[in-house]
């Protein structure tokens, strides 16, 4: 069972050069794993050439002074998430132990919908989850960040995952078009009338509505995401499409418009989550499970006329 194991072993596979490995992976490059030490970043290159001699794989592309992981170092750097993982399980068997979980979403559901709700999570009869340590994650693909490694869940729009995943639908993604409180009648009005903001990021909702209402629209302002746009509809002087969720966090009063059919069926959200990190540690699975009841709280929630 263990002849694989001793063979990498004596081949030279040791947790220090492991450790080495994903310290690099992790900064991007030699000198920001060790910044300031010459000594250090000759070594970590050491210690990563001697890895991947002893794997007989290439597990980083050095480009200029940065670093990319390959599809083999990728696949390490789980490896060495799950063993990390495993053996946290083991040392917090018969002892409380603090949780610590990195999430990841991106920046609209973070600030409106998952942080509200970190610090208040409790178990399915309200009980307390014990010690519960964060690291927040603003991403682009939450599902590639937890298939990869660097985050334990994350948040995102539902679709096919692998089978070291598990996911939770816990709601719609729903988006409605914010306008200044007064300034149309209808939504096709209110595309014609006012200065509307384009996310960049996500410029799909945007572009349908357009369609379904048959109106050629020339964004007065473009923003890379929903909490920049949400800012700009806060002025009173913009219209937005936005998340349901973030219509709560607007300043200003604003008139707000469901969206037409032809512009889609809600998006279902999922939080998602690397099996590994629910099978070792018990308190991380409290942990999803209470957060995603949270946020199916959350998305359940009317949007109300502001």
């Amino acid at each position: 069972m263990f002849t694989h194991l001793q063979v990498l072993s004596s081949a030279g596979v040791t947790l220090d050069r492991l450790l080495a490995f994903v310290a690099v992976a992790e900064a991007g490059a030699f000198v920001r794993a060790a910044p300031g030490d010459p000594s250090r970043q000759s070594l970590l290159n050491r210690q990563v050439r001697q890895l991947e001699q002893a794997l007989k794989a290439t597990l980083l592309e050095r480009r200029g002074r940065r670093v990319v992981v390959t599809p083999a170092g990728a696949r390490l750097r789980v490896t060495v998430e799950d063993l990390s993982l495993g053996l946290r399980g083991v040392s917090a068997l018969g002892r409380s132990e603090a949780v610590e979980l990195t999430l990841a979403a991106g920046d609209g559901a973070l600030q409106w919908l998952v942080l509200p709700r970190l610090g208040g999570l409790k178990g399915p009869r309200g009980e307390g989850l014990g010690e519960v340590r964060f690291s927040i994650l603003a991403s682009s693909d939450a599902v590639a960040d937890v298939t990869a490694g660097v985050a334990h869940l994350g948040l995102a729009r539902e679709r096919p995952v692998s089978a070291d995943l598990t996911y939770r639908r816990v709601g719609a993604l729903r988006f409605v078009a914010c306008t200044p409180r007064g300034a149309a009648r209808s939504l096709g009005e209110a595309l014609r009338r006012c200065p509307w903001v384009e996310v960049t990021g996500d410029p799909a909702a945007l572009d349908a509505v357009t369609r379904a209402e048959g109106v050629e629209l020339q964004p007065a302002l473009r923003c890379e995401t929903f909490p920049q746009a949400a800012q700009a509809v806060s002025t009173g002087a913009y219209g937005a499409v936005l998340p349901a969720f973030a219509t709560q966090a607007l300043s200003a009063a604003v008139d707000t418009w469901p969206l037409p059919l032809e512009a889609g069926e809600p998006v279902a959200l999922a939080l998602v989550a690397r099996l590994r990190a629910l099978e070792s540690q018990p308190a991380a699975r409290a942990v999803f499970d209470a957060l995603a009841r949270g946020l199916s709280a959350a998305l359940e929630a009317p949007v109300a006329r502001r």
